[in-house]
This record gives C-alpha cells, sequence and structure tokens, in this order.
C-alpha cells in the first residue's frame, strides 16, 4: 500500500469533521496534528493519522500536522513532538481562516490590546510581554501592571522602529489590529499571530489555540474547565425556561464619549449573552447598535433594563460614574411609567465586564429566585485573581456594576 497521501489529489473534500457540541464551549482546535477534529491534540490524533496512511480513515483538514501538503509517518513524528511541547514550528488556523506558522520557542511577545493582555494573563505568559500597544497602556495600567512592557504606538499603526528594538519573538494581535504589521516585521524573524481573542463567541477556542502556541495547554484547560462549571451551572436552570418565564429586557448602551443612547440588535454579542442568561431581548429584531428610541422603549415596556456602561473597570475609584448612568436611565422621560423602572429591575454594567461574568451577573438579576446559590461577585473575584493574577479586590476597588 503507498504511504504517502498527496493532498492535492483530496484537497476538494477537506471537511471539519467535528462531533456536534456537547456544552457550549466545545470547538475544534485550529492546529495542524488536530488530525481527528477535536478540541485536543494527542494519542489519538496518532492513531488517526496511521489511519489515513493506511487507508482505513478520510484526510481531515488538519491531519497534515508538519504542512509539507503530503499526510505520511512524519505527521506522526510532529504529532509527537507536538504532545510533548518539543515542536520547532507549529501552524494554525488564524482568525482570518488563513493558515499561519509560528516558529519556537516564543519566548518575547508584544501583546496587542487589552483582551490579549487577558489571554496572556489566563495562560500565565504575562510576564513574557516586552510591549504593548498605547491605546491599552493608557487605558489598563491594572492589567499592565508589572509588566516592565514598553508602549509600540496605535494599535492600528504599529511602530515596527520600537518593536525592533524590542526584539520579541512573536507579536500577538487581533483581525481588526494594523493591517500591515506583516509587511512591516517581514524578514525580521518576528512571528505575527491573528487570533480573534476579543470576540466571546470565539474566545474559548482561539486561547486552546494560543495555548498551543505557547506551550501553554494545562493552563488554558484549567481556564477551561472552569469556564465550564460556571457556564454549565447557568444553562442547566436557562436552558429549560419556557418563554413565558423569560422577561423582556431592554439594553440602554451609553456609546462611549459620543453621549448616544444606543440599544443591541438581535446580531450582537449582547443579545447572546442575555439568551443564555434567561432573557429575551426587546431589540432582537433590530440589527447592531440602533439608537434608541425612547418612544418605542415605552411602548414596548420591558421588564428588566440592563444599562451598558464604556465608563467604569478596574481604574475607577468608585462606582459613581455607574451610578450617574443609572440616573440617566431612570429619569429618562417617560420612564417612570415603565415596569422596569417600577419593580427596581434596572440595573449597570462596565461594558467590558468579561464574557462569562457578565453572564452570571445577569442570571442572577433577570432570575434571583433560581440563582439563589449563584455569587457572581466571587466568581469575577476568582477570575481577577486565579486567572488575571492581579491583586485587586473588586469589593473595595474599580466600578463594574450598579447598584
Amino acid at each position: 500500500m503507498n504511504h504517502l497521501i498527496c493532498l492535492s489529489i483530496v484537497v476538494a473534500s477537506f471537511m471539519f469533521q467535528a462531533v456536534m457540541p456537547m456544552n457550549a464551549s466545545d470547538f475544534t482546535l485550529k492546529v495542524f496534528g488536530n488530525a481527528n477534529m477535536d478540541d485536543t491534540i494527542d494519542e489519538k490524533d496518532i492513531e488517526y493519522v496511521e489511519g489515513i496512511v493506511n487507508g482505513k480513515n478520510g484526510v481531515t483538514k488538519l491531519a497534515d500536522a508538519d504542512y509539507n501538503g503530503k499526510i505520511d509517518e512524519m505527521d506522526i513524528d510532529q504529532i509527537k513532538l507536538i504532545i510533548s511541547g518539543t515542536e520547532k514550528e507549529l501552524t494554525f488556523i488564524n482568525c482570518h481562516e488563513q493558515n499561519s506558522t509560528v516558529h519556537k520557542p516564543l519566548n518575547k511577545i508584544v501583546a496587542i490590546h487589552s483582551s490579549t493582555i487577558e489571554s496572556l494573563r489566563i495562560l500565565n505568559k504575562y510576564n513574557n510581554i516586552v510591549g504593548v500597544d498605547e491605546w491599552t497602556f493608557t487605558n489598563y495600567p491594572t492589567l499592565c501592571s508589572g509588566l516592565g512592557a514598553e508602549s509600540v504606538g496605535a494599535y492600528a499603526d504599529l511602530d515596527a522602529e520600537t518593536i525592533l528594538k524590542l526584539k520579541p519573538d512573536v507579536l500577538i494581535c487581533s483581525r481588526t489590529h494594523d493591517p500591515n504589521i506583516e509587511s512591516k516585521l517581514n524578514g525580521t524573524g518576528i512571528d505575527v499571530v491573528r487570533l480573534w481573542l476579543t470576540k466571546p463567541e470565539t474566545n474559548l477556542s482561539e486561547l486552546r489555540t494560543l495555548s498551543y502556541i505557547l506551550d501553554e495547554e494545562e493552563n488554558a484547560l484549567d481556564y477551561k474547565e472552569w469556564y465550564d462549571n460556571v457556564m454549565d451551572t447557568i444553562l442547566e436552570k436557562t436552558s429549560i425556561l419556557s418563554d413565558d418565564q423569560k422577561p423582556n429586557v431592554l439594553y440602554y448602551r451609553f456609546a462611549g464619549d459620543s453621549g448616544k443612547k444606543t440599544t443591541c440588535g438581535g446580531d450582537t454579542v449582547y443579545n447572546g449573552t442575555l439568551e443564555i442568561a434567561g432573557g429575551k431581548n426587546i431589540a432582537v429584531n433590530l440589527i447592531d447598535y440602533p439608537e434608541l428610541d425612547t418612544e418605542w422603549a415605552l411602548k414596548q415596556n420591558p421588564d428588566v433594563i440592563l444599562g451598558v456602561s464604556f465608563s467604569g473597570g478596574y481604574e475607577m475609584e468608585n462606582s459613581n460614574m455607574l451610578k450617574e448612568r443609572f440616573e440617566d436611565i431612570i429619569t429618562t422621560t417617560g420612564f417612570d411609567q415603565l415596569s422596569a423602572v417600577k419593580s427596581g429591575k434596572v440595573f449597570v454594567m462596565y461594558s467590558a465586564l468579561g464574557s462569562l461574568c457578565d453572564k452570571a451577573y445577569i442570571a442572577k438579576w433577570l432570575h434571583p429566585d433560581l440563582f439563589t446559590d449563584l455569587d457572581p461577585v466571587s466568581i469575577q473575584q476568582e477570575y481577577i485573581s486565579k486567572f488575571l493574577h492581579l491583586d485587586f479586590d473588586i469589593k473595595a476597588q474599580g466600578a463594574f456594576v450598579y447598584p
């Protein structure tokens, strides 16, 4: 039997063969070597490639572990290296759905955006950060505390000269950051990793990919286990609610410094968060973040109002700003007649609270009787202390929710 399978023959048949998710965090690990298309690289992938070579298994998109255009025994060798953490190169699918290769070891890191720093803290790789974009450096000093990193300019147009002086091994950014950074760093030996760490729907899978890139798989698994436990606690109760048991909710979003008030349509991440937490978005049929029409909101008469404030977070000394947002909502003309205001069901949260923490708070607000044992404050504190490695007491510092 021919033990060399040329991918060009079967490229048209490449398909992801992932099993349907069993819970909210199931995904396919998009790293070459994940031959059986699950969420990890292990002995089962070796067995799967052996089956491909022997003609028993179909070719999958990620079976070409050494990314050389053919599947053979060398892919088995590469998978063994990945499992042991001794591979010299690793190929993955980035957030543009493009194949990208990094060259190991990757020690010194330039991290672009606060979400990247959070991810590196979760992976306990934050001490390797030598450079940070100016926006994150300026707006998230607590998150950047203790890093000893330098600013590398605006994330839309990064300063290549400064980056080169820092001599990093890799720059980690997202899909919307400096579109020219690859060409700026071409030929320098600095790898560019683009992952969509800012998007809640993909954050966990992208974090898992990053853990393989940085050889921190165990830390990613620890976080996933914690994430799944919290998520399952919420979903086991909200997933069985009837439509009548879910309150109608209005998002009242304060759009940054513009002063504009908007709401959140059915295609936004906020809508998905609300569905998980057991609520119904009265703007589900709208798109994106349309300006809030107060007359329309009055006609809808929501049961709950969730304010979203871009002001708040770690750097606030108190919750006065969130309290101001709360007052803005309840004093909106005519809102005193709304069921939400009359019943005291108005809440304000910081926009960057976190894709898991916000679900816990909202579930508790919407269904206090269902979630008597759910403690969102403790969940958020554990996230900050255990996974972000920050010495920060949310009961005494910052501004995240009100009241």
